[in-house]
């Protein structure tokens, strides 16, 4: 996942780069037709100086499509990356099975990968709104280029470029709307993590208080159940030492009574 991880970054500073380089060109075309346009609309111009000005927009305009088309291909590459590294994910190895065993790093991890779904998400929809929005200029500009050019427009032309602005006008309210919902459901569901990583929290505390009881309770048990059985022992142990005693003085008192007993029988037997 590391080297897609480092693929994925080479080909986000490409794009960057190239976006960089397409929005330059998107500019200096617009500013070269409105240069046209001022040299057309100067009387007596050399129509050398007009032609050339037209070769560069040309020229720009070959630069764009290419540069454009580059910008599709990073783009289809990126996603293609990050297909790649949610397969591999999906899958899984032993660091995401460990990371599956502890809640806080699950957690985290989630809420990296939203972060980054969040960023993603976001730089798509100002990419899409400021195309629309240059595409429209564009459009604006050519169509200023054309009439430099003496060249007029049929009324399906001019319905069509309505109708292409009327188009990017509700993909516009289309996009800002799903942002809208987008930054409600990411509220929303950063509510809802922040809510499970709180009963998780309150659960695990829980938790532990009920064990620490437990332990507590058996702890008690083991000292009542030790303290009972020392106690039982003492009173074997001091029963033990008076019955040695009483045995003891018995003892003596039938080895005297024996000696005596022997005395006697000594007597008689003289």
């Amino acid at each position: 996942i590391n080297a897609e991880y480092g693929e994925r970054e080479g080909l986000v500073a490409q794009y960057k780069e190239q976006r960089s380089l397409v929005e330059g060109l998107k500019g200096e075309l617009q500013a070269s037709i409105g240069n046209h346009t001022t040299l057309v609309e100067q009387p007596n111009q050399a129509e050398q100086v007009l032609q050339e000005s037209l070769a560069k927009i040309h020229k720009l305009r070959d630069q764009l499509k290419a540069g454009n088309e580059r910008l599709k291909e990073l783009k289809t590459s990126i996603r293609e990356t990050q297909d790649k590294m949610k397969l591999e994910k999906s899958v899984g190895g032993e660091e995401e099975r460990e990371i599956a065993g502890s809640f806080h790093l699950t957690l985290t991890l989630h809420q990296e990968e939203l972060g980054q779904l969040k960023k993603d998400n976001g730089i798509f929809l100002e990419e899409e709104k400021e195309r629309l929005m240059g595409d429209a200029e564009q459009e604006i500009a050519e169509v200023r280029l054309s009439a430099t050019q003496g060249t007029s427009l049929t009324m399906e032309q001019v319905i069509g470029i309505q109708e292409k602005h009327v188009q990017q006008s509700a993909q516009l309210a289309h996009i800002a709307l799903h942002v809208q919902c987008l930054q409600a459901e990411n509220e929303r569901l950063q509510e809802m993590v922040s809510a499970l990583s709180n009963a998780h929290k309150t659960e695990t505390e829980t938790q532990k208080s009920r064990n620490l009881l437990v332990f507590r309770q058996f702890k008690d048990y083991h000292e009542d159940l030790r303290r009972e059985t020392n106690g039982r022992y003492e009173q074997l142990v001091a029963s033990c030492v008076q019955d040695a005693i009483f045995l003891s003085s018995k003892n003596a008192e039938l080895t005297e009574e024996n000696t005596d007993l022997k005395k006697k029988l000594k007597r008689f037997t003289m």
